[in-house]
């Protein structure tokens, strides 16, 4: 089986919630190319799903280091580092995926969420409303976060 099919496989896997098999090819790939910035990315995500995440921390950082211009990356990075209680650590990494992609309505919420949880109230309000500037759908749940602010 070819790498191209190998990681239809395992996607197929992931999307169906066979998330053993789909890290098992993930990491069948990794022998093949140990260097695949994808196949890192998407192997953190099985780790997140699965609750491994001391597992999905290092294989996003993998991913960062070999695609450090992939903003996903430094996102879910961040999403992994807050569930683990490290909101000043994703705050950093939100802002690198801000950097790549100024234009994600999901990775400036996950920040204000971020400065929410750490203390950092007015910029917490700064970027739920920069959120919103970008995608008008997430004014509900925003608005939420706002009540809960004031």
């Amino acid at each position: 089986m070819n790498i191209k099919n190998m990681i239809q496989l395992a996607r197929r896997h992931y999307m169906e919630g066979n998330l053993l098999q789909a890290e098992h090819v993930y990491r069948n790939i990794l022998k093949i190319q140990p260097n695949n910035p994808g196949t890192c990315y998407e192997l953190g995500n099985v780790f997140r799903d699965e609750g491994q995440l001391n597992e999905a921390i290092l294989y996003y950082k993998k991913a960062i280091k070999y695609n450090p211009i992939f903003p996903g990356s430094y996102n879910n990075l961040g999403n992994v580092l807050r569930r683990v209680g490290q909101p000043s650590e994703a705050i950093y990494y939100y802002y690198k995926a801000i950097g790549l992609d100024q234009n994600s309505a999901g990775s400036y919420y996950n920040l204000a969420q971020a400065m929410h949880e750490n203390g950092q109230l007015d910029e917490a309000i700064t970027y739920y409303q920069k959120a919103l500037q970008i995608d008008p759908n997430l004014d509900r749940v925003i608005l939420l976060r706002f009540l809960l602010l004031i």
